[in-house]
């Protein structure tokens, strides 16, 4: 694998139920826009990207790499 981390899909579909439902809460997004990330390519606003990242460590340059740059592991 290229980076530490895999795609977002990828990611996403890796959690349980109530770790995708926590990390919902503490990104203080809803469930149903992180899943729409995931299953239909929806690109989350920067200041979401950073509110994931927070949250649970996820990149917000893998999020938004035209914004952020690109990632580096």
């Amino acid at each position: 694998m290229k980076d530490k981390f895999p795609v977002w899909k990828e990611y996403w579909r890796s959690k349980s139920l109530s770790e995708r439902k926590a990390l919902a809460r503490n990104s203080q997004c809803s469930f149903l826009h992180l899943r729409n990330m995931a299953t239909n390519d929806v690109q989350p606003s920067p200041t979401l990207a950073i509110k994931i990242e927070l949250a649970c460590g996820y990149p917000k340059e893998m999020l938004r790499p035209d914004i952020f740059g690109e990632y580096k592991s």
